[in-house]
């Protein structure tokens, strides 16, 4: 069997044996090439190494043709982001693997499976670097096995990337409907299926990914900022934050339990990126405090303030220390600044109240 007959064959099967993952591929362009060592795709199209394709059985072939088509769905390439490419492309492997082997597909063993990591591409990225740095194991599968690494850039415009994402919600909705219409529709293929047409992305990965596109080159990675950790991070990774400021409400609208899990995804996030300055500013209707953090600080700081809020005073304010990325945490029922500050925002708001400005963070949605 050659490998186009190998091919038509595994999707033909796939059809009859899960019409979900058959009508995605259906709608999927796919091209044999040696350019890549396995299988692989952009976002677009699915690359099949011959070699590799070759040497699977057909089971095994519609596993990794579901595989490729599940990145493209869930939009991997596109969520890479600033991350480490192999750590997050074993993220993203993890959480999709889990799914299809849930879903009765045959599994090429050596890949990335481990019952621990099966949530999103993000949070599970965050779990294998704590992992890493503490030396620990991080399951089944070193993403060298198996597929391996298959996420390659999208290189999307904006607008490209909006085109994109309605039609893979057209081929989910198209894929979805011959599936149940076939009774062969599972939870989790319910499951992905409202991932997609009906996304509600955790509060957390929003600010991970968020500040992630901030990250700037520094060929001078190697003077990391001592304040923070001694996590190890391979010399190819060669992007930071500068300077990153948080804003606290402390109007006494914010719980302890908000301002807590705020600032432990801002110390994750410290810890990956070293930035050379992380300060927090405190502000009620005027600025209450303002001190550079180290990890010992963060736990010290007092919540000084009360009463009324004003949160155009402390964005004006942090202006002066020219900041890459600020995170302001807000209920948000206060007056806004009249046009955007000059530097990336992101507004972690408890409550619905209307912000006009950054990019909002529903914490409790």
């Amino acid at each position: 069997m050659n490998i186009d007959e190998q091919v038509s064959t595994a999707k033909r099967r796939l059809l009859v044996r899960s019409p979900f993952w058959g009508t995605v591929i259906l709608n999927t362009p796919m091209k044999v090439t040696r350019s890549v060592p396995t299988a692989a795709t952009d976002g677009r199209t699915i690359f099949l190494n011959p070699d590799f394709i070759g040497k699977l059985n057909v089971a095994k072939t519609e596993f990794a043709l579901a595989h490729e088509g599940g990145h493209i769905i869930l939009e991997h390439p596109l969520r890479l982001g600033h991350r480490i490419p192999r750590i997050a492309n074993m993220a993203a492997d993890y959480c999709l693997n889990h799914m299809l082997v849930e879903d009765g597909m045959t599994f090429i063993e050596g890949g990335c499976l481990d019952p621990r990591y099966t949530t999103t591409m993000e949070q599970v990225y965050e779990m294998l670097l704590s992992e890493q740095a503490k030396g620990g194991d991080s399951g089944e599968g070193d993403g060298d096995g198996g597929i391996g690494p298959d996420l390659m850039p999208a290189n999307m415009s904006d607008l490209e990337q909006q085109l994109h994402t309605q039609k893979i919600r057209q081929i989910v909705a198209q894929a979805a409907t011959v599936a149940r219409m076939a009774g062969k529709m599972s939870a989790g293929l319910e499951r992905l299926v409202n991932e997609v047409l009906q996304p509600k992305v955790p509060w957390a990965d929003v600010l991970r990914n968020f500040m992630q596109s901030t990250l700037r080159d520094d060929e001078s990675w190697s003077r990391r900022n001592r304040r923070f950790t001694e996590v190890y991070l391979p010399d190819s990774y060669s992007l930071r934050l500068g300077s990153l400021c948080v804003i606290g409400d402390v109007s006494g609208s914010i719980s302890d339990e908000d301002w807590a899990q705020v600032m432990a995804e801002v110390l994750a996030m410290a810890e990956r990126t070293q930035p050379e300055v992380l300060r927090l500013v405190t502000a009620d209707t005027d600025v209450t405090g303002d001190v550079v953090l180290d990890r010992d600080a963060i736990t010290r700081t007092a919540m000084v303030g009360g009463g009324g809020t004003d949160m155009r005073v402390p964005l004006e304010y942090v202006e002066q220390y020219s900041p890459d990325v600020v995170v302001l945490l807000t209920d948000g029922y206060t007056p806004w600044p009249d046009c955007e500050p000059p530097y990336p925002l992101i507004v972690c708001c408890t409550t619905d109240a209307d912000v006009p400005v950054g990019q909002v963070v529903r914490m409790h949605a």
